[in-house]
């Protein structure tokens, strides 16, 4: 069901929660789990620049609820890529994946010690801010 969906990719691990429910794994080249990375710009992806950054459909998304806080109030750990290829739903069940409490790095993102708490409500990247509207391109 998630492979339709979602176009799951089996990651073993999944953080579709973490940019509104779209999936970083499918939908970002790079796998960035906690916003864009440094060369998106105007909402494009810089891979593949005809598609739309994940993390500006996400922040598009947040804002259509008025949410758009709950982007930098969640710090999305690390993919564990020794999942890769298993089922993120029986790893859950099973207590394997980033979201049991026995997994340390989750711990500390979960806290204080993540870099990623208390940022502005902005996604930002080493090219400056994503535009929350897009720009023509030339």
């Amino acid at each position: 069901m998630k492979k339709i969906l979602l176009n799951c990719q089996q990651c073993g691990d999944c953080g579709i929660e973490y940019p509104g429910f779209l999936c970083p794994e499918s939908s970002c080249p790079k796998h960035i789990r906690n916003g864009a990375c440094g060369g998106s710009g105007q909402g494009r992806c810089e891979v593949y620049p005809d598609r739309f950054c994940v993390w500006y459909l996400a922040y598009q998304r947040f804002a259509l609820t008025g949410n758009t806080e709950n982007m930098a109030k969640v710090c999305a750990p690390p993919r564990m890529w020794e999942l890769n290829k298993t089922s993120s739903w029986i790893n859950f069940h099973l207590g394997k994946d980033h979201h049991t409490k026995l997994c340390s790095i989750a711990g500390a993102c979960n806290t204080g010690l993540c870099s990623h708490k208390n940022k502005p409500d902005e996604i930002k990247g080493s090219q400056g801010r994503i535009s929350t509207t897009p720009s023509s391109r030339s």
